[in-house]
């Protein structure tokens, strides 16, 4: 309590801040960054330029860990990234090497997550039809796709902009919160936490925290996301930083050890 009487009550972790932190305060923000906190009882707050949208980015294999990862992890899939396919790069040109989920997200593999959605695709369809395939896609992306999507009977062949690459798929701090804290989505913060770890404590819970790039529209940025199983944080920086770099200033921002 000392502790807190000293400095907002953000150093008590995310969740306190919501539930009680004093209604002026603001993170000691840079010019660009943005950042929200969201819990399901305590709601949304914004800081900076929240509502302003960026490339999805990394966020996007958040939206396919809650579409398809559990049967991903399930049926064993494995994949073997070279760095490059059908001549589409991955964010590492050297490859990842061998990787299942879990080692896809940590290190950002975007060609794993692409033959496993490419897969998942082709199940949908050959089990209820390309034109339910489609919809099943689009209604997995709603809150990121806006009215991009080319037209078409059928699902479009994936390509990277489906796993965050490119400016097909974007979302703004606000709108990403808002997807994180619907009730289907209910289950992400203890997935994530599998894959991520536990990176860091409060009085509220341990933190998991992932990082990755966002690119596109004449933009270089990157996302930081992270939970304690109750409250969500999500923070954008307009700059490319190593994930090290960009875990620090998330963990800074929040004042967590």
């Amino acid at each position: 309590m000392l502790r807190s009487m000293r400095m907002p009550s953000l150093v008590l972790g995310a969740t306190l801040c919501l539930a009680q932190g004093p209604k002026d305060w603001k993170p000691a923000l840079a010019p660009g960054e943005s950042l929200g906190l969201g819990g399901a009882r305590e709601g949304i707050n914004v800081y900076g330029e929240a509502t302003r949208p960026h490339p999805l980015g990394f966020v996007a294999k958040l939206v396919w860990l809650r579409m398809q990862g559990t049967e991903w992890e399930a049926r064993g899939f494995r994949a073997r990234c070279t760095g490059s396919l059908d001549g589409l790069a991955c964010s590492n040109p050297k490859g990842h090497g061998r990787v299942d989920l879990g080692k896809a997200l940590r290190e950002g593999c975007d060609l794993g997550f692409l033959v496993w959605a490419r897969a998942s695709v082709a199940d949908w369809s050959q089990e209820s039809g390309e034109g339910s395939a489609r919809l099943r896609l689009e209604e997995g992306f709603r809150s990121f796709l806006g009215r991009r999507l080319p037209a078409g009977d059928g699902p479009p062949v994936l390509g990277l902009e489906w796993v965050g690459q490119g400016t097909l798929l974007q979302g703004s701090v606000r709108e990403i919160l808002d997807w994180m804290l619907e009730p289907a989505q209910e289950g992400l913060a203890q997935q994530a936490r599998r894959y991520f770890g536990n990176l860091t404590q409060d009085p509220i819970g341990d933190w998991w925290v992932a990082a990755g790039a966002s690119v596109g529209m004449g933009e270089t940025g990157t996302w930081v996301c992270g939970s304690n199983g109750s409250t969500y944080a999500l923070l954008h920086l307009p700059r490319t930083l190593p994930k090290t770099e960009a875990v620090a200033r998330f963990k800074s921002l929040l004042s967590l050890k």
